[in-house]
């Protein structure tokens, strides 16, 4: 108090006011010992004094300063210490003044540059920049010390700051953001240095996000931007009780915002959500591998040959689908990661940069093998790799003291080191998202024995998941058999392709819903319905709720999955009521489980019954209202769209008018609210997104809401009385509560002096404030923002019951899945006219009429789209002339050919090998593709395409299909023949199925001839079900083929032979007169030793000049005077001339 007296007594200038200062003076002496003296009004008061020429200074009179200092017991306190100019001194005290400690420039450090590069971070937690001065002395502001801590926090990521309405990047990271993003590069001063800064608007996040993690693979940090309101206790109930003219309730408009901000997420290829970028069709997994020596491995499967295990772990994020298991070796490791497909891999620090021991390792001097197989298997492009090790995930002890709460009974060391790392890694990037990402999510097992093993090469060259020659999913087994409806039987559709049981009952119990689905042709359909009207993507909508993502349209969502589920249940029981009743004493088990009552019965009572939670959230959510939100949000963007392309009319919405049909105005200051006409009721109802008859808080607020509604129509109704018609009640943006005239007379303003305050004016319209509208307009606006967070708060509510009942969920979304995958197979079957193929555990395969569906759909889509151009060309021929137009003969494009059926079959006691020749374009490749592929959908549980089908149960499917090279890993189209070739040698077994085409073809003549014949001998020793496609019909003889046996048509096979196993087929093709050719494409016992190649490369388009000299060259080679290793040189060069006078004619 005594600094305040010193100021008074300075602001009591004698010269002037020297009257004045004695009456000031006066007052300060007899207040000077009053105890807790206060200030007096604040006001300026009014003195009768002669105006001072020039600049005249007010003064305020204090009426009760006191002049000493009280303690806390209101005693009379010791007098302060002497003032002291010392800087620090006044620093330590309180000085609410900020003081900056300026560099000289002398004291400049030398390294101090103001270019971009001296603000390169290193990795690793401490800040080399946060604490460095400007050049004049400056340190960093709160915001760019944000930035560097983050920086350093998350090393190697690109960091994104929320900003506003922005995210923003700074330092050295914002050019490399700009050059990926393709925006501008900024700059900004901060602590008198100039650093880059780039940027984009908060809507454009998803689609850079996808720029930089899919495209570029890039890790993004993302720091979001937490606003906190200091509201004080009790303000809002305060407020209820002032005057409606006090000032304290403007000021509750102004509360104090602090902004915080953290990084909340890191954003990689494997850990996606929510993002709209996300295929909704396929899994987007992150797998984590782990390596351990096999003698470390309790493991029954582990053999006694294998070295090391491999553990593997693998997790969807956006759908919690979590698995694991292992592998015995690095091939089988190799193949079971090319399966899952991983967007992002962590892989065991130093556990994969050498071949270990498998069936592939070669012992060479060549790098060709020096890299290990899993390798093979990941796109260095499309694929992030990780690498970790046991300190960086604490030795394991996350698993036990994180919330994650994992059970991992049952599973190996060597999985459960996978789940350690992989857990780790999203605690790491998803920071406090990892523990919700997992709720409830229990990994799976899964037993690589109970489903077919499809190695990379043969997932690649039968074309399940991906055609060859286009690259994309068009023209592979997946699109063609496609007939599901949600994303997620896509999903779980894609897994069964890749992985097909070998448990029999799984197999047939799957074929016996198929069946069913197929016969009753209502019961289709209706389910069909069920699931395209309301099942959704459930598990994506689930992983949302359960890291708090979610809005309301996800609790529909889930409402609508349940109501879905419920009508499936209700159909299925009473389809069930129509099946006639099946025998219960019937022979065996087998047979009851297979009849149709009972799949129809398991099936049914299968799903978990949420009702309860579903009626909850109908009764709660007003999905009227989302609609009607959704609908305002599409026609807000149309307007603005009109708006940009220079239509009229501009579209401003109202604060409290949500409505559907929101009125168009023509606003330059803000929004307005007016009264509606015949409700009785001031302004537009309010939406509630939750029904207040859900919470007795909701239904309070909203009667209180619609009462100060009917106070305010009144306030306007007598308004109008005393005015004019036009005058409302509005809120505008800038101004507040209101009234609005907007054709103001002259002759108001006496009245209106003594009831409002003039707010804006302009030429014809002014707006006034009113006392008793700006209470009851602030009172609805407090009452609008309760309601809001009563809202929020029911929905939360909402959101923790989905939460309790998360395990049944997920349970009826699998079971949603595998229906929507089998009324899909019995879709596909009465589409493309499939049969149900009967699946047991002998080893032999009985085929008749098979066909290829990928290469049927193909001819059949290819002739509809030339028939169409033909179709297309004759109304343009008949609209150009006049005349009757003969319609012309068809065109040969039209004349194409169906797909050609073929039988194969193979028993375990005949024939075990099919030895195939024919010419080019014969059909042979087709034939194996299509058998191998028949095994895959019959062991799906779907139907197969031909008239009859008994397949015995397949381990393992190999191909050596097609020719190609590997380049980066230095690999010659022969080695990799070679490889795939030992490969299959190595890990086939007698229950395995392999196809062969044209294994020796890369090499010389005589060296394939012997490889091929070495193949064929090997495979037929393994017992193996193998077909065997070759042009080296000399294989045939080696194999003891004999046409004298029962003729050229004939199977070729004495019995006791040594190879009386194998058999003989052989497709042919016609010549007629004119040279042409045409393929049977049909496969008849025998051999067929000519390949007709030379016609093949004549129809291909080869120039007649070439064609012509090797028509000549290949008859010098096949005469007498042809080619021969063995001939002297003298010889050799005789041969050669009549080589060349032939080429020459």
């Amino acid at each position: 108090m005594h600094a305040v007296a010193v100021v008074a007594r300075r602001a009591c200038h004698t010269s002037v006011l020297k009257g004045a200062a004695t009456r000031s003076v006066q007052t300060l002496a007899e207040t000077g010992n009053a105890a807790g003296g206060k200030l007096a009004d604040l006001g300026p008061t009014t003195s009768k004094l002669p105006k001072a020429k020039g600049r005249v200074r007010q003064v305020k009179l204090f009426e009760d300063l006191p002049s000493q200092r009280l303690d806390s017991n209101g005693d009379i306190a010791a007098p302060l210490p002497a003032w002291a100019p010392d800087p620090e001194g006044v620093k330590s005290v309180a000085t609410p003044k900020r003081t900056v400690r300026r560099k000289k420039k002398s004291d400049a450090e030398p390294g101090d540059s103001k270019d971009l590069a001296s603000d390169a971070l290193t990795d690793g937690p401490e800040v080399p920049l946060l604490h460095e001065l400007g050049a004049e002395g400056q340190a960093w502001p709160p915001l760019a010390k944000e930035v560097l801590t983050n920086m350093a926090r998350f090393p190697g990521c690109v960091l994104l700051t929320r900003v506003g309405g922005f995210y923003e990047s700074y330092f050295s990271q914002a050019p490399e953001l700009a050059s990926l993003l393709s925006i501008k590069l900024a700059s900004r001063t901060w602590g008198g240095r100039t650093v880059g800064m780039a940027g984009f608007p908060l809507s454009q996040l998803e689609k850079y996000l996808k720029v930089l993690v899919q495209d570029c693979g890039k890790l993004v940090a993302i720091c979001e931007e937490f606003r906190e309101f200091a509201h004080s206790a009790g303000s809002l109930d305060a407020q209820r009780d002032l005057e409606e003219d006090d000032p304290k309730i403007r000021r509750t408009f102004n509360e104090g915002v602090t902004i915080k901000r953290r990084v909340t997420r890191v954003v990689t290829p494997g850990t996606l959500i929510d993002e709209k970028f996300l295929d909704p069709f396929s899994n987007n997994f992150i797998l984590s591998v782990s390596s351990l020596p096999a003698s470390e491995s309790l493991e029954a499967s582990v053999t006694e040959t294998a070295q090391r295990i491999y553990g593997l772990a693998w997790l969807d994020v956006s759908t919690a689908d979590f698995n694991t298991t292992i592998c015995t070796d690095a091939v089988s490791l190799r193949d079971e990661v090319a399966r899952i497909a991983p967007r992002e891999i962590i892989l065991q620090a130093g556990s994969f940069t050498d071949e270990t021991g498998n069936a592939s390792d070669q012992k060479a001097s060549s790098n060709t093998t020096t890299g290990h197989p899993l390798w093979e298997a990941l796109d260095a492009k499309s694929v992030m790799v990780t690498y970790t090790t046991d300190d960086m995930m604490g030795g394991g002890a996350l698993l036990d003291s994180s919330p994650f709460q994992l059970n991992l009974s049952g599973m190996t060391a060597a999985e459960n080191r996978a789940v350690s790392y992989l857990t780790s890694y999203l605690q790491d990037r998803l920071l406090n998202m990892a523990s919700s990402a997992l709720s409830n999510s229990t990994p799976l097992r899964r037993d690589r024995s109970q489903v077919m093993h499809i190695d990379a090469h043969t997932m690649s060259a039968l074309e399940i998941k991906e055609s060859i020659r286009e690259g994309g999913v068009r023209g592979s087994l997946a699109s063609i058999v496609r007939r599901t409806l949600t994303r997620g039987g896509t999903r779980l559709l894609g897994e069964w392709l890749t992985s097909p049981s070998t448990n029999l009952e799984t197999i047939t119990s799957r074929q016996t819903l198929v069946e069913l689905f197929l016969n009753n042709s209502f019961l289709r359909d209706d389910l069909r319905l069920h699931l395209r009207r309301g099942a959704g993507d459930v598990s994506r909508v689930l992983q949302k709720i359960v890291t708090a993502r979610n809005d309301e349209q996800d609790l529909l969502e889930v409402r609508d999955f349940i109501e879905t589920c419920d009508a499936i249940v209700a159909r299925l029981q009473a389809e069930k009521k129509s099946l006639p009743v099946a025998s219960t004493q019937q022979a065996g088990a087998d047979s009851l489980e297979a009849s149709e009552e009972f799949a129809l019965h398991r099936l049914a009572d299968s799903f978990q019954a949420l009702t309860t939670l579903g009626s909850e959230l109908a009764d709660a959510i007003d999905a009227g209202v989302m609609e009607k939100r959704l609908r305002a949000q599409a026609e807000m963007v149309r307007r603005m769209e009109s708006e940009a392309a220079g239509k009229e009319g501009i579209y401003t919405e109202n604060d409290q008018n949500t409505g559907d049909k929101a009125p168009v105005r023509k606003s330059k200051k803000g929004t307005g609210e007016s009264s509606t006409e015949d409700d009785g009721l001031w302004g537009q109802p309010l939406e509630h997104l939750i029904r207040p008859s859900s919470s007795q808080d909701l239904q309070a607020l909203t009667k209180e809401h619609m009462s100060l509604r009917k106070q305010a129509k009144k306030l306007e109704l007598m308004l109008k009385e005393h005015f004019t018609e036009r005058v409302t009640l509005k809120f505008l943006l800038g101004q507040g509560y209101v009234v609005h005239f907007p054709d103001f007379k002259e002759k108001f303003n006496e009245i209106i002096e003594e009831h409002m305050t003039p707010a804006q004016r302009n030429k014809t319209t002014r707006t006034f404030y009113h006392r008793k509208w700006s209470v009851i307009g602030n009172r609805l606006q407090r009452l609008a923002d309760q309601l809001r967070e009563k809202e929020a708060l029911e929905l939360e509510r909402l959101r923790q019951n989905v939460m309790l009942a998360l395990s049944a969920l997920r349970h009826n979304a699998r079971l949603v899945d595998q229906l929507d995958v089998l009324l899909g197979f019995s879709q596909l079957a009465q589409e493309l006219n499939l049969i149900r193929p009967i699946v047991d555990e002998s080893r032999d395969i009985e085929i008749r009429d098979g066909r290829h569906l990928s290469v049927e759909v193909g001819l059949l889509e290819s002739q509809a789209a030339k028939a169409t151009a033909e179709e297309a060309r004759s109304l343009i021929n008949e609209q150009s002339t006049l005349a009757k137009v003969v319609p012309p003969p068809p065109s040969p494009a039209l004349q194409q050919r169906s797909f050609v059926e073929n039988d194969l079959s193979m028993h375990a006691d005949t024939d075990t090998l099919h030895l195939i020749t024919g010419p080019n374009m014969g059909g042979k490749s087709t034939f194996l593709r299509q058998n191998a592929l028949m095994a895959i959908l019959a062991q799906c549980g779907s139907f197969v395409p031909a008239s009859y089908a008994r397949l015995g149960i397949v381990d393992r499917i190999f191909s050596r299909v097609g020719a190609k090279d590997d380049l980066f890993r230095d690999r010659s189209t022969f080695m990799v023949e070679m490889l795939e070739t030992a490969e299959i040698l190595a890990r086939a077994t007698s229950r395995s199925l392999v196809i062969a085409d044209e294994i020796g073809r890369g090499t010389t003549s005589e060296v394939g001839l012997a490889v091929a014949y070495a193949t064929a001998h090997q495979l037929y020793s393994i017992g193996c079900r193998a077909l065997f496609a070759s042009h080296f019909h000399e294989v045939a003889d080696m194999l003891s083929y004999s046409e004298a046996v029962d003729g050229a048509g004939g199977a070729g096979r004495r019995n006791g032979d040594r190879f009386a196993k194998i058999r003989f087929f052989c497709t042919d093709v016609e010549e007629s007169s004119t040279g042409s050719i045409s393929y049977s494409h049909r496969l008849r016992p025998g051999i067929n030793r000519d390949s007709h190649g030379l016609k093949v490369a004549r129809i291909a388009g080869m120039p007649p000049r070439a064609v012509h000299v090797a028509e000549a060259a290949l008859q010098w080679i096949q005469g007498p005077s042809g080619w021969s290793r063995g001939a002297a040189e003298a010889r050799m060069h005789d041969q050669l001339e009549l080589l060349d006078r032939a080429t020459d004619n």
